[in-house]
């Protein structure tokens, strides 16, 4: 899994910058935003490898597995978003925030960005992953003159990201480690 999203997310850069501009210096300043990338991919295989580690500890059938990570991500991303877009305000009131699996993993993508000092992401892309995640404000600073924006949008910060990486390295290595302590239990049959 690291090799393949290596080989995928580097190429894709690489195709990508060749087929926009052509710039090899491009390609070299787009570096740290794709290792930003590559390392959350990585972090996103470690956890939902740890979360399907556990849950064939608890199901016998693999399609069962399959089918409860697959809704996972769905709920983690998707309803939260539905919630975010129709109660507002109301989110961040009542701290909805808390149990928002697709904030944190936001807010974890944005670390490693930041982390990295990648180029900072235009405000469309800010907007479409403030929408998704909720890590950025919908609202932007506008020059009330000039009618242009003032660098993006801010960050919600309803927690550090580095609080949501540990939350998630903690969940997803306990995870893990039941998983593999629940298997050696398990007697096996052929």
């Amino acid at each position: 899994g690291m090799l393949i999203s290596f080989i995928s997310i580097f190429t894709l850069g690489w195709i990508g910058v060749l087929m926009k501009s052509g710039n090899i210096d491009h390609f070299i300043s787009l570096l740290p935003f794709l290792t930003a990338l590559y390392l959350y991919s990585l972090f996103i295989l470690f956890l939902f490898t740890s979360i399907t580690m556990a849950l064939s500890s608890i199901f016998k059938k693999p399609k069962t597995v399959s089918i409860t990570v697959f809704i996972l991500v769905i709920f983690s991303f998707i309803a939260f978003f539905l919630i975010r877009t129709f109660i507002g305000q109301f989110y961040g009131i009542y701290q909805i925030y808390h149990f928002d699996l697709g904030y944190h993993l936001g807010n974890v993508f944005v670390l490693f960005i930041e982390t990295l000092n990648a180029i900072p992401p235009s405000a469309a892309w800010q907007m479409l992953f403030g929408q998704l995640t909720g890590v950025y404000s919908l609202t932007s600073t506008i020059d009330p003159d000039q009618g242009i924006n003032l660098g993006g949008l801010e960050k919600t910060n309803y927690y550090l990201p580095i609080f949501s990486l540990l939350i998630w390295v903690l969940i997803a290595a306990l995870l893990l480690f039941f998983g593999i302590w629940s298997l050696k239990r398990r007697e096996i049959s052929i």
